[in-house]
């Protein structure tokens, strides 16, 4: 798959735009079943895809700022999550 182009400029907005690209498309490319009309209907593509950019986007935040984020911080409350 041929990566897109960010729409915007600043280099932060690049390298996070090129690993949240990378995870969706690694998504697809993992479950090519999510492409079809069954699998875009199902929970399981969108939760799938949202797990794999959240990986990305925690990992790119850790390496970016030289160390683990604190877990507190990081981790939303099971009753955040689900509002």
């Amino acid at each position: 798959m041929k990566r897109s182009r960010p729409p915007k400029g600043g280099s932060a907005y690049q390298r996070l735009w090129r690993v949240v690209e990378g995870a969706v498309a690694d998504a697809f490319a993992q479950h090519p079943e999510y492409l079809t009309a069954v699998g875009a209907r199902g929970r399981c593509a969108r939760l799938s895809v949202t797990k794999r950019v959240t990986g990305a986007v925690l990992s790119f935040a850790e390496q970016s700022a030289g160390g683990p984020i604190r877990r507190e911080a990081a981790r939303l409350t099971e009753a955040e999550a689900l509002t």
